[in-house]
């Protein structure tokens, strides 16, 4: 599979910053390496990689979001419980797999969309931040009222405005696009994940009526 093209634009600010922003190459988490610099690190990772796999980045994703349910639900870290919510929160990485396919199918890269899903799924960083944030919070001996969720809420908020930034800078490195089009194909692509997330639980809601009946 050959490197996916940068323009010209792109690889010309990652020669002239690349010399005095070398330390973003040794970073180890790919994550990491976007989150501090959205634009940079995605020609650092393209120069580097080229692509990523993605398999390991949504079972870390579906592993991280299962730990902040299990969490705020049994208020501590159980193994068994963790796992279980993990499968039962796998639809989000799926929902962002079919999302993120169907947009680059759109661009025109339906061939090589599978290696470039990790490059994409490396934008969740803010997302397993927030995740983990969740997590310790809901373990920590706070406040119990209502208001003791707030913190989180604002950390979630931050974390979809930062990931949406990542995203854009995603479809502005990869694929070229302006910053105006790349914003409107991060729109376009969480309207899909919303759409299927509506979807999902909807289906869930009545999957047992549609297959048990509806009880009298």
């Amino acid at each position: 599979m050959s490197e996916p093209e940068l323009s010209q634009d792109n690889r010309a600010r990652g020669r002239a910053q690349s010399s005095s922003k070398s330390d973003l190459v040794v970073v180890a988490s790919e994550e990491l390496v976007l989150m501090r610099s959205p634009m940079l690190g995605y020609v650092t990772l393209l120069q580097r990689n080229g692509a990523l796999p993605f398999l390991p980045r949504a079972a870390c994703f579906s592993l991280t979001l299962g730990l902040a349910a299990s969490c705020s639900i049994v208020r501590a870290p159980v193994l068994s419980h963790w796992l279980l919510c993990s499968l039962a929160w796998s639809f989000v990485p799926m929902i962002q797999l079919c999302s993120g396919s169907v947009v680059m199918a759109l661009l025109g890269r339906r061939r090589d969309a599978r290696p470039l899903l990790g490059l994409h799924f490396a934008g969740n960083g803010p997302h397993l931040v927030a995740a983990l944030c969740a997590a310790a919070w809901s373990i920590a001996p706070v406040d119990g009222t209502s208001l003791r969720y707030l913190p989180i809420i604002g950390v979630g908020l931050g974390a979809l405005v930062y990931g949406a930034i990542i995203h854009t800078a995603f479809y502005r490195v990869v694929f070229g696009r302006s910053r105006g089009k790349a914003v409107l194909w991060v729109a376009g692509e969480w309207a899909i994940r919303v759409a299927l997330i509506v979807v999902w639980f909807a289906l869930m809601n009545n999957l047992a009526p549609q297959i048990l009946g509806r009880r009298s």
